[in-house]
């Protein structure tokens, strides 16, 4: 009768489990371009910009969307890339805040939880590059969005700038990007380097795999 116990609670808990990692493929907030979800992980490149007798001015038109059925609290977090310092226009909640001289990553926490299907930043400048003496620029950051109440809800996009770049606001994505869950559908790591012995989820090129650490 134990050893019947044990089996029922084994197979218990790896329903629960595999329940907890379908969820955690669902984020509950997404980046949109236009009408475009812009895939987890992707990258939206920006290469219009306006030209100023004095710099350059380049807009990036993303905005957030709740896109699941419950109003939640966002939390967004901008991390500066390659020559960051030069987009220097991040203005979320309609607050512009300036790199930290220590840093490169802002966080900002929205006061007002949004509902199922709303939208945040839609037709806002919060997010653009204005570079100083020069006619060329190429900088990127990685934005995410994620709950407040559960960071591991997340999803992030990079945006790049780049006056060379060819064609305007083209969404890539990075379908080669590893993540790397635990059987409970946490996220713990992006590559199996370094992992302990055990059995783990890997997400890449849009599906999922169980491997074993040996």
């Amino acid at each position: 009768m134990i050893i019947m116990k044990k089996f029922y609670s084994t197979i218990l808990a790896i329903l629960f489990c595999s329940s907890a990692l379908m969820a955690q493929e669902e984020t509950t907030f997404a980046f949109m371009l236009g009408d475009e979800v812009i895939p987890n992980g992707g990258t939206v490149t920006i290469s219009e910009y306006s030209d100023f007798d004095f710099m350059i001015e380049m807009q990036a038109p993303v905005y957030i969307k709740n896109v699941s059925e419950d109003a939640s609290k966002l939390s967004l977090t901008c991390v500066g890339k390659e020559n960051y310092k030069d987009i220097i226009e991040f203005c979320p909640n309609g607050n512009c805040m300036a790199w930290p001289s220590d840093g490169n990553e802002i966080t900002t926490n929205y006061k007002d939880a949004i509902l199922a299907g709303g939208t945040v930043e839609q037709g806002k400048n919060w997010l653009h590059a204005m570079v100083f003496d020069s006619k060329s620029f190429k900088g990127s950051v990685e934005l995410k969005a994620y709950c407040t109440l559960d960071p591991d809800d997340c999803t992030s996009i990079t945006v790049v700038f780049d006056t060379d770049a060819q064609g305007i606001n083209k969404v890539t994505n990075d379908n080669n990007k590893m993540e790397v869950y635990n059987l409970c559908g946490k996220k713990i790591a992006e590559s199996t380097m370094g992992l302990t012995k055990g059995i783990y989820i890997i997400k890449q090129n849009g599906t999922s795999r169980k491997v074993v650490i040996k």
